[in-house]
């Protein structure tokens, strides 16, 4: 199982790419994907993790942090 600090060193890069549809990096023995996710709350949680809630604690959706970070890692796990 991967720890957030993991987690946050494997996805880089996360954005937004217009109407509900955002892109992140993932990096893994040095091969670099590009994975889409369609996940809003994913994207909110991420952004704001410093302004709005500690890392524990549950912010939009019901995603902790590391749950929002593994959420994206999960979306490349076929593509390595």
């Amino acid at each position: 199982m991967k720890t957030l600090k993991d987690l946050k060193d494997h996805v880089t890069n996360i954005r937004w790419c217009g109407y509900g549809c955002y892109k992140a990096d993932l990096k893994k023995r040095g091969k670099k994907i590009t994975v889409t996710f369609h996940d809003g709350e994913v994207f909110d949680r991420i952004t704001r993790d410093g302004n709005c809630l500690a890392d524990t604690e549950k912010g939009t959706g019901g995603y902790t942090l590391r749950q929002a970070y593994r959420y994206i890692w999960l979306e490349g796990r076929d593509r390595w």
